[in-house]
């Protein structure tokens, strides 16, 4: 505040001190609707300087109204003020006295009489992000009109709040106000609506997407250099992906009724490729039409029923486990296994491995090794040359040259591709014909032919056979149980030998039974069946021929013979091819 007089300004001498200088942009800054709350100049400090209504403000003279005093003195303009308003002033001749309680304040060459307004008030902030909008309700002072619910809507209208109004809110903090006579601040009294944020399309892959090929480490940091995950198998019918399709975002508003955009979202189209299709039932579900292995190449699902291997089988492929067929265009080296649901192809050889196929086995090459090396198929079985290795097929197996101290079964004929092909040492079972151009060797080499019955036969006899000799031993130590106790003559011993009678009983129903079994098993491989052992070239003497339970040893050279039984003869029929 400061003291001025008619040297300083012209034309003004001032009967109250009015505001200049520094503190009033702080007043201004306060002045709302040409008045100022009572209450504001008080949070401010202001309220000492108040001029009560009626005090005598100053006394102004203008030079239109004062020309005879004109004198020839040049005055500064930047000194002359005048009057902003006489709004709020009475005037008594050149007398100026303030109408209402109010502050006198001069700035930018005017003077200005600033009312107070007793009233309560509300003063409204909205967030930086316009989000919401909250509002500090004020008490009415010194006999001021306190504020209505109709009071601080037009208010909040005025700040351009265009949204629905928290009325409950409001009533809440205006009733407080008046109860209490305290200022009830940060009152949430809109808000607005943030957008909706949606999700992005994606694909829910149920298989493993990265084709990582490397050796296998166990949880105890050991390295399996043979098995090497490339492959990722499915059956048919079963569920490989799920598509999850784009929830659409919502876009929102700010309490001005602004939109607020919501992120723009990436959609994707659902994925594309073959051998898969979309489940009935759940519309999003990607189920594989077939047993096979699946990748994902380029974004496309591949489901597919043949693995091509451009090269061998060996440590940069490791074991290859996987539905569907296999197509191996090198070699199989030692060590290394495939399982396969469907068919098995190799361009070259295979050394000591374990193949697995429940469908047809093809080998370009050999089948040699130390005798490890096993073959186990579901169909056919075709290779060039076996030697010191087992097959066991539910098919045939054709040989393009020789089986050399080998062990072949095979459900139906074992046969030569190209009437090449001869046997010596090892043993072999076909379920049908048995076809070759030479058994044995002139060096009298064992060599076992036997026909006319199926190997698991067999397997399944010598079970029966083993349980049979277990069940024979049980019963001999329930019988003597029974024996010692009934020997002892009391009545005890006596009860417990028939609680153990009781038990040798149920046990001698099982053994019945399984020589049951046995009779009947054995009756599928001593019955004469229709097949034929047909040699094309030489017989040694070393080889030794079964068909059915007719056993026959070659003692000398024969040629060109065909073996078979007959059930009209005794023993094993030779003929000449």
């Amino acid at each position: 505040m400061i003291d001025l007089n008619r040297q300083n300004i012209p034309y003004f001498t001032f009967y109250s001190t009015p505001i200049a200088g520094n503190a009033i942009n702080a007043i201004l800054n306060i002045v709302d609707e040409g008045g100022i709350y009572y209450l504001k100049l008080v949070k401010n400090n202001f309220a000492t300087f108040i001029i009560k209504k009626g005090s005598k403000l100053f006394n102004y003279k203008s030079p239109l109204e004062d020309l005879n005093n004109i004198t020839d003195e040049v005055i500064d303009e930047s000194l002359i003020h005048t009057i902003e308003s006489i709004e709020y002033l009475t005037r008594d001749d050149y007398d100026y006295f303030a109408k209402n309680d109010g502050i006198l304040v001069i700035f930018e060459q005017l003077v200005k009489f600033i009312p107070i307004n007793y009233d309560g008030f509300c003063e409204i902030e909205i967030s930086e992000d316009k989000s919401i909008a909250t509002a500090n309700i004020y008490p009415a002072a010194l006999g001021g009109k306190q504020l209505n619910e109709e009071d601080v809507v037009k208010q909040i209208r005025r700040n351009n709040i265009s949204v629905a109004l928290n009325i409950t809110e409001i009533k809440n903090a205006l009733q407080s106000v008046i109860r209490t006579n305290i200022a009830y601040k940060q009152v949430l009294v809109a808000k607005g609506k943030p957008p909706v944020l949606g999700k992005e399309a994606w694909v829910e892959y149920l298989f493993n997407t990265e084709k990582k090929v490397g050796p296998l480490i166990d949880e105890n940091g050991h390295t399996d250099f043979h098995n090497i995950t490339s492959l990722e198998s499915v059956t048919k019918n079963q569920t490989i992906a799920i598509y999850h399709p784009m929830v659409a975002a919502v876009d929102g508003f700010n309490v001005l009724g602004e939109k607020v955009p919501a992120p723009i979202l990436k959609d994707i189209r659902p994925p594309v490729g073959q051998n898969y299709y979309y489940s009935e039932t759940e519309p999003t579900y990607i189920l594989s039409k077939i047993d096979g292995y699946v990748t994902l190449t380029a974004g496309n699902i591949v489901i597919t029923n043949l693995y091509n291997i451009r090269g061998d089988v060996d440590f940069h492929t490791g074991h290859i486990t996987t539905k569907g067929s296999l197509y191996v265009l090198g070699n199989v080296k030692s060590g290394f296994n495939l399982s396969m649901s469907e068919n098995i192809k190799i361009a070259g050889y295979v050394k000591d491995s374990n193949i697995y196929s429940c469908g047809t086995v093809f080998i370009g090459g050999g089948f040699s090794g130390t005798g490890e090396g096993k073959i186990v198929a579901g169909g056919d079985v075709t290779v060039r040359y076996i030697r010191n290795q087992t097959i066991y097929t539910r098919g045939s197996v054709f040989v393009h040259k020789e089986v050399v101290e080998s062990k072949i079964f095979a459900k139906k004929d074992i046969k030569s591709q190209s009437n090449d092909m001869f046997i010596i040492g090892g043993s072999v079972m076909a379920g049908g014909d048995i076809m070759v151009n030479q058994l044995g060797h002139e060096y009298g080499m064992k060599t076992m032919i036997e026909a006319g019955y199926d190997y698991e036969i067999l397997a399944k006899i010598n079970k029966v056979n083993e349980e049979l000799e277990e069940k024979k031993k049980e019963l001999n130590l329930l019988k003597s149980q029974i024996e010692l106790n009934l020997s002892n003559g009391n009545m005890r011993s006596q009860k417990l030998a028939k609680t153990i009678l009781i038990t040798y009983q149920m046990q001698k129903n099982i053994y019945d039974e399984l020589l049951v079994s046995q009779n009947e098993l054995k009756s599928k491989i001593t019955n004469p069946s229709k097949s034929k052992i047909i040699i094309s070239g030489k017989i040694y003497p070393g080889v030794e021929i079964k068909i059915n339970a007719h056993h026959l040893e070659i003692k000398e050279v024969m040629s060109s013979k065909i073996f078979s039984v007959s059930p009209d003869e005794e023993g094993i029929i030779i003929n000449n091819k």
